[in-house]
């Protein structure tokens, strides 16, 4: 009888070892896939650096520093604001180029907003709504590893229950933007 109740505990205690075992292997394999599915998913930092470039392209600054509060010049029917950190209207499309694929960007869209002067850039003005259309960078959640929705907004208020759909890519080990999308009636 002793032996038979050891050879039973020996069992019991081989069957829950190999139990374990599986357990820690399903485990093991399920912490593999997650670690693989967030290394395939953009960061939330280079979504809302991303985003924040993009903003800039609706609001048509395109990434230019300006001082806003008086023209640098300006005629009957445009105002001229020194643009501070860019030199030519191609040193924007570059930097413009490097967050957003070619889908997502109009290069001549910067030529209606800017204009070179000797050897100055001036970010053009005239009487039309700039920034109608616009995203909170920093109000957003995943649609999917590599999209996200975000606060849709006019004139620089949330618009409810609207948001924009944006997808990324990965080119080269950097993330981009490749796909935007208004609200559905925008």
């Amino acid at each position: 009888m002793k032996k038979t109740f050891v050879l039973l505990l020996a069992a019991i205690l081989l069957l829950c070892s190999c139990a374990g075992k599986e357990t820690d292997n399903k485990k093991s394999e399920e912490n593999s896939n997650a670690n693989v599915e967030a290394e395939s998913r953009i960061s939330e930092k280079d979504v809302t650096d991303l985003l924040s470039v993009y903003s800039e392209v609706l609001l048509e600054t395109f990434g230019a520093d300006c001082d806003f509060t008086k023209p640098s010049k300006s005629d009957d029917m445009y105002a001229y604001y020194l643009v501070s950190n860019f030199k030519t209207a191609d040193e924007v499309k570059e930097y413009i180029r490097k967050y957003l694929t070619s889908d997502c960007f109009d290069e001549a869209s910067v030529d209606e907003n800017f204009v070179e002067d000797n050897g100055n850039l001036f970010l053009i003005r005239g009487a039309r709504g700039y920034g109608y259309y616009g995203i909170d960078p920093n109000s957003w959640g995943y649609t999917d590893n590599n999209a996200v929705k975000v606060q849709f907004c006019i004139l620089d208020s949330a618009v409810e229950d609207a948001y924009c759909n944006v997808s990324f890519i990965q080119d080269n080990g950097k993330w981009m933007i490749n796909g935007f999308t208004l609200p559905e009636g925008f």
